[in-house]
């Protein structure tokens, strides 16, 4: 799955907003907007993403 699904399922499926989740993953709330534009996380912030998605998802 790509970070934008993983994001845009993220924002939909919580609590959680932009702002919260850049929190989470220690990046600016911008940096969310450009990986749901296309952009790609680095690894790290990628499994940070991916950690939160998993929890929603279990």
């Amino acid at each position: 799955m790509e970070a934008k699904e993983m994001i845009n399922y993220i924002l939909n499926n919580s609590d959680i907003n932009q702002k919260q989740l850049a929190d989470k993953i220690k990046v600016s709330p911008a940096q969310i907007t450009r990986w749901r534009d296309d952009a790609e996380p680095k690894r790290e912030n990628f499994r940070k993403l991916e950690e939160i998605y998993k929890s929603l998802i279990a």
